[in-house]
């Protein structure tokens, strides 16, 4: 093995999520302890000559349920700071979908993009950064539907934003976002942007039906 997959996720080395789980301190406080834990990793896959894809974000923590609602798979929103329920977390968005519309939320990840940038641009052992895993699958939702995922607002989110963590990240590193099921899920508007410089897609068939 010469790369590997790591995700940011909240069960393991996201830097942002509730003050309810231990470690976190709600929107615009990182996770150090998890920043210790990336320092390490990239600390291992250097001693070992192997390199990191590095994924910021998994469609979980914009999956959400709603009440009388079957809801998205995989839903993380009401752990989520950004969400209302949370104020304690800092959170004021009552749909997760308005992660990719808000200004407000522009701004966090700016910030966090640029720290993201600052604490670890320097390491060659980071091949690439995905901004999201699975984005087919955000929302409130259950299954993939265009009109939320590939959205205008979904893709001039990641515009800005891919263009933000390139201008700060040192090593400019190429860019991405994921989209499971297989190719024909994937926004083709989404992947003509230049921010979007490779492409990552899975290949998951299920024996008697599709989501």
């Amino acid at each position: 093995v010469n790369c590997f997959e790591v995700w940011m996720c909240s069960w393991w080395l996201a830097d942002e999520w509730t003050r309810r789980w231990k470690g976190y301190q709600g929107l615009g406080s990182y996770n150090l302890e998890n920043a210790w834990k990336l320092d390490r990793l990239l600390d291992l896959a250097d001693a070992n000559d192997q390199y990191v894809h590095l994924v910021i974000d998994n469609h979980g923590k914009a999956a959400q349920i709603l009440r009388n609602n079957k809801g998205q798979c995989d839903h993380e929103w009401e752990d989520s700071p950004y969400n209302q329920e949370n104020a304690a977390d800092g959170g004021f968005l009552r749909l997760a979908i308005d992660l990719f519309s808000h200004p407000q939320v522009r701004e966090s990840y700016k910030d966090r993009y640029r720290h993201l940038a600052g604490r670890w641009g320097w390491s060659t052992r980071i091949y690439g950064w995905e901004l999201w895993s699975e984005l087919d699958l955000v929302g409130h939702r259950y299954g993939r539907h265009r009109d939320l995922y590939a959205s205008p607002a979904v893709r001039e989110w990641h515009r800005e934003m891919a263009g933000w963590l390139h201008f700060w990240d040192q090593g400019k590193r190429p860019i991405t976002t994921h989209y499971s099921g297989d190719y024909t899920y994937i926004d083709t508007a989404m992947i003509a942007q230049p921010c979007i410089e490779y492409i990552v897609c899975d290949a998951y068939h299920a024996a008697d039906k599709r989501l």
